[in-house]
């Protein structure tokens, strides 16, 4: 598994020093949005349609289940689903829960 050297938490760091990244990750990013927009849809597939709260929620509860199974953090899952809404409340999960996700 490939560990954060020395030299890159010093470059990741610079980048965020300049403003270039911001210390969030994707799941913070909506998260951020549930708070501000909970009852407007956030996704959408050809079955259904979920809030940004609905998705906060499901993904929150699916983060600490995997955790509940003992899958730990920095462990690889690999997921493989179509494209729906499912997919992304899976891969906010893995964020959440701080497993990594092995994608082709």
């Amino acid at each position: 598994m490939a560990k954060i050297t020395g030299r890159l938490e010093e470059s990741i760091k610079q980048y965020i020093d300049k403003g270039y990244w911001e210390p969030l990750l994707t799941s913070d990013y909506w998260d951020e949005n549930a708070a501000k927009y909970p009852d407007e849809e956030a996704i959408i597939d050809g079955v259904s349609r979920l809030t940004w709260s609905q998705v906060k929620l499901r993904s929150d509860r699916l983060a600490l289940k995997l955790l509940s199974l003992g899958i730990k953090r920095d462990e690889v899952v690999v997921c493989q689903l179509p494209n729906t809404n499912d997919f992304i409340i899976v891969r906010l999960a893995l964020i959440k829960a701080g497993i990594l996700n092995c994608q082709p």
